[in-house]
């Protein structure tokens, strides 16, 4: 009786504290990457990037139905529902195989315990539990496919089928855990092979909710990527035929460098006090035949995440990462044969507490804005009716919330210029703004003739399909300007195309953007109508890519302001530098700058102080040299 009681209360808490830990640290708004998009796609019922994920799509158009803050709150919770899921189907397999490897029950569940929290407390899982993902779903369903595989039950295999084809329509890397956990089954459990053929009934059961793409394709939902509609769109779209260049290309040394990004990872999820515990259970279990299958998964996922080189790839690793947790179980199992529960407890809080105490504030997403900020504060810097192109995914994916589920802003024409390769966009954009695709339409048809050779792959002329392309969009801005304002978020940098795009004209900075003007003159922009709350607030842990995104803040400003100086206007350009400096105190050429403008309106006691602060840093810098000595003297004279 008492086993059973200690069962169902470690149960009931290995889902219940990572839920309450995920929704206190659970993003209030949209969220950089995907968020915007896929709140879209489940509030709207259409379709997500490929592979489509239709399962998640429609789970989520259930999440955004219950009346619980905004729609993307809702889609949040549902990853953080699916993670804390996770948690306690891992807890439950771990359980079960150290009991099956001749554990005691009790000290089983307890290990148990402690390993999957250590799982559900790592850094990649938890960052995905507080967003809109759909890496959580994902995680949920490979954890029941590990479960199944080593379920006892006559059932668990016709079970196994049916999920993994759920799991594949919701992601392919559900393969990486399907496919070892396919052959142990099936070699393992010779009574099996007789339940193949309805195995596979049941697998392409679970795998026909992709029937959903076609049947929505056919419906035009507000997004609809891919277009669907057709067998040979429906192949490329599930098959994710556009990311196939960025698998299994990468040279040796890039390899290198992504198995050192992995270890590195690693150390972040189990931090040095726990990631030794996996090394040691391998160590502990080197004669269990179940270790072996668990270590295929580890490396196959590993593997395959390895050559898969893209950006974003440390969700990829989360089967990885869970089969570090259940090894950990092995370790745990070894340390504890001899001791006591007192402990085993105690060294078990000491796992449970370390992962929580060190990852909370870099996984806490319950003050962050700055995906939402990101995406208002560019609508800020368009006018009423502009048109901006834009090739940075973190731009745009947030305004597509803002725009399609708030409803703001929906008079702007946001045009994604890498989407622009890919047909099925026309219809996007021909829908969104009818007006644009028509005074472009001989432009866009002539390109979509070469686009179409393209994705049939019978191209002949890459030059000629990039001359109809840069001709198409320069098309864009060229007639928007005749009515109103153009604008684009990109004038240089590894972007080929932006040296050709509005070639002939000026770019101009102005907020956040940069205008497409005929002559080279400076607008003023009020840099204090941003919103800069959370962005740059201590309490909000910033990433990697989230800093590299809010570069363009002190960048945009001081550009804009060195514009106002040179067009006179030193009392916008002084605002425009203290912005800057509002930010990024440490800013030397804002500093400088702010310094010459003060000059220019006669503040030379607070001129010297801020060529002062350059010199002591630069002590050799000539401007701040000549306008200390100029303010200086003028302040004598004065």
């Amino acid at each position: 009786m008492h086993n059973k009681r200690l069962a169902v209360i470690l149960g009931v808490a290995a889902f219940v504290l990572p839920l309450i830990i995920y929704s206190l640290t659970l993003c209030r708004t949209v969220g950089f990457v995907d968020a915007g998009e896929l709140c879209v796609v489940s509030r709207t019922l259409g379709i997500a990037h490929p592979t489509g994920y239709p399962l998640y799509t429609l789970l989520g158009r259930l999440f955004s139905l219950i009346p619980l803050g905004s729609v993307v709150v809702r889609t949040n919770f549902m990853s953080a529902f699916f993670a804390a899921l996770s948690t306690f189907i891992l807890f439950i397999t771990i359980s079960r195989i150290l009991a099956s490897e001749g554990a005691d029950p009790t000290r089983s569940r307890l290990l148990a315990f402690f390993c999957a929290s250590s799982f559900a407390f790592s850094t990649t899982i938890w960052n995905q539990a507080v967003v809109t993902e759909v890496y959580s779903l994902t995680t949920f369903l490979i954890s029941v496919l590990i479960f199944l595989t080593f379920s006892d039950d006559q059932k668990a295999p016709l079970l196994f089928a049916y999920t993994l084809g759920l799991a594949l329509s919701n992601h392919m890397g559900a393969l990486l855990v399907g496919i070892p956990c396919g052959i142990y089954i099936l070699g393992v459990r010779k009574e099996t092979l007789k339940k193949l053929p309805l195995m596979i009934v049941l697998f392409f059961l679970g795998l026909s909710i992709y029937a959903y793409l076609p049947i929505r394709a056919h419906e035009n939902p507000v997004m609809n990527w891919g277009n669907a509609s057709t067998l040979e769109r429906f192949i490329w779209h599930v098959s994710g035929k556009q990311y196939r260049v960025w698998m299994f290309s990468s040279e040796l040394q890039v390899l290198k460098v992504h198995l050192i990004q992995f270890g590195r990872l690693a150390l972040d999820q189990f931090t040095p006090f726990l990631l030794w515990l996996p090394l040691l259970g391998i160590f502990a279990a080197k004669k269990s035949k179940k270790v072996y299958l668990i270590l295929a998964i580890f490396f196959l996922d590993l593997l395959y995440s390895l050559n898969y080189d893209i950006p974003d790839i440390d969700a990829y690793y989360i089967p990885a990462f869970m089969i570090m947790a259940v090894v950990s179980g092995f370790g745990l199992r070894f340390l504890f044969r001899k001791t006591t529960r007192k402990a085993i407890l105690l060294l078990g809080a000491f796992v449970f507490l370390i992962p929580i105490g060190a990852h909370y504030y870099k996984c806490d997403m319950s003050r962050n804005r700055i995906a939402y900020e990101y995406g208002e504060n560019h609508l800020k810097s368009i006018e009423n009716n502009g048109l901006c192109l834009t090739n940075n995914w973190d731009i745009y994916s947030p305004i597509l919330y803002i725009q399609h589920i708030e409803g703001k802003r929906r008079d702007v024409v946001m045009i994604d210029k890498e989407l622009l390769r890919r047909s099925w966009y026309f219809d996007y954009l021909e829908r969104q703004s009818p007006r644009t695709f028509n005074l472009s339409k001989p432009e866009i048809e002539s390109y979509l003739e070469e686009l179409y050779k393209f994705e049939h792959g019978t191209l002949r002329s890459p030059v000629e399909i990039q001359r109809r392309f840069i001709r198409m969009v320069n098309s864009f801005i060229n007639n928007q300007m005749k009515t109103g304002r153009a604008y684009t978020t990109f004038i240089n940098g590894h972007d080929v195309d932006a040296r050709e795009i509005g070639r002939d004209l000026e770019k101009i900075p102005y907020g956040t953007i940069f205008e497409f003007r005929e002559e080279r003159k400076q607008r003023i922009f009020d840099y204090g109508s941003l919103n800069l709350k959370s962005s740059f607030s201590a309490r909000t842990y910033r990433d990697e890519r989230t800093r590299h995104n809010l570069e363009i803040y002190p960048r945009m400003m001081l550009s804009s302001g060195i514009g106002m100086m040179n067009e006179g206007l030193y009392v916008n350009a002084k605002r425009a530098f203290e912005s800057v400096l509002s930010v990024e105190e440490d800013n030397l050429p804002a500093t400088l700058h702010l310094g010459g403008s003060q000059f220019m309106l006669g503040q030379y006691e607070e001129a010297i102080e801020k060529f002062e602060k350059v010199l002591r840093v630069e002590p050799n810098n000539q401007l701040a040299m000549k306008g200390l000595a100029a303010a200086r003297s003028e302040l004598q004279e004065k």
